[in-house]
């Protein structure tokens, strides 16, 4: 399995992505699973108000983001992501209004 992201509505400007990578994967947590170490980083994150339950989450494989990767390449439309029904696509409307096309 790829690297999982954290994926919510970004609550400081309407119609962008927050996008949340749980940096786990080189540390050992003794005794925890990845599901319980994600979970963690959810429940810190809706702590402290990043996210809330209300707006929504979503725990989303790297390959399926937009790009398939989180590389500089596919981050130039990062902008421009939406976030519908659990899944981020690209509004290419809004990429070209912002210039990132």
């Amino acid at each position: 399995m790829g690297r999982r992201f954290l994926i919510a509505p970004n609550q400081a400007s309407p119609g962008r992505v927050l996008r949340i990578f749980p940096a786990y994967q080189d540390i050992t947590f003794r005794g925890m699973t990845e599901q319980q170490i994600i979970d963690r980083v959810i429940e810190k994150h809706l702590e402290i108000g990043t996210i809330n339950a209300q707006d929504g989450y979503h725990v989303i494989d790297e390959i399926d983001l937009p790009g398939g990767a989180v590389n500089e390449e596919n981050d130039k439309l990062f902008d421009a992501w939406e976030l519908n029904d659990g899944k981020v696509s690209v509004n290419m409307a809004k990429a070209r209004r912002l210039g990132l096309t």
